[in-house]
């Protein structure tokens, strides 16, 4: 039997999961990826990118200890893919935006205070 170090399974997991969720969104098909005229549209592949990439956050942020919690959340990351990175960029990009948002609001002040 072959084995791969833990992110391989939790990728390939995670991957499996986006496919699964592509299916789920388009009522049990699965697109394929295609070229329009003007773009591409890269039908299931992009789920399953999305799923992969969920898996690893949801790995790295919740650190379980065992094989069995890791493949969970690895399922549950997989399947979630675009709505979890959604969810932490926004939560990043918050944090962001008030701080830039309190700069940019206190920078009428100093103009007022220079003439």
């Amino acid at each position: 039997m072959l084995h791969f170090p833990i992110w391989v399974e939790v990728t390939i997991i995670g991957m499996l999961l986006g496919v699964l969720a592509h299916a789920n969104k388009n009522k049990g098909l699965i697109k394929k990826p295609r070229k329009n005229k003007d773009s591409w549209n890269p039908g299931f592949l992009l789920d399953m990118l999305w799923g992969g990439v969920g898996a690893i956050l949801m790995v790295l942020l919740a650190g379980p200890s065992d094989k069995e919690r890791v493949y969970i959340l690895a399922i549950i990351g997989g399947y979630l893919g675009q709505s979890i990175v959604d969810r932490i960029s926004q939560k990043w990009l918050s944090q962001y935006d008030d701080e830039i948002q309190n700069i940019l609001d206190s920078e009428p002040e100093k103009k007022n205070n220079r003439t």
